[in-house]
């Protein structure tokens, strides 16, 4: 391996752990926000010149399991509703 490359994969590395850092402050303002609008019941706010969401997404997917076990019974029948919360700043 030449010494540039060495080099390269070397900054690589910490730019990585920097990432991982910046990535564990995100999860922990991104915690007081969110808590801060449930605290208040309310999913969206203005602040300043952003507008902070917290709403709930709700996902239909197929339960493959239920499905062959069953051996084909109307799609519909194995629909099982998943939800999860879309956060943004815009």
């Amino acid at each position: 391996m030449s010494k540039d490359l060495t080099q390269v994969v070397r900054e690589y590395k910490e730019w990585k752990q920097i990432e991982n850092e910046a990535n564990d402050r995100i999860k922990e303002l991104k915690a007081i926000i969110t808590s801060e609008m449930d605290a208040r019941g309310v999913d969206k706010m203005n602040i300043d010149v952003f507008t902070v969401k917290n709403t709930t997404v709700t996902t239909n997917y197929l339960n493959e399991a239920a499905l062959k076990k069953d051996h084909e019974q109307l799609y519909r029948d194995y629909l099982k509703p998943s939800s999860h919360k879309r956060f943004s700043v815009t």
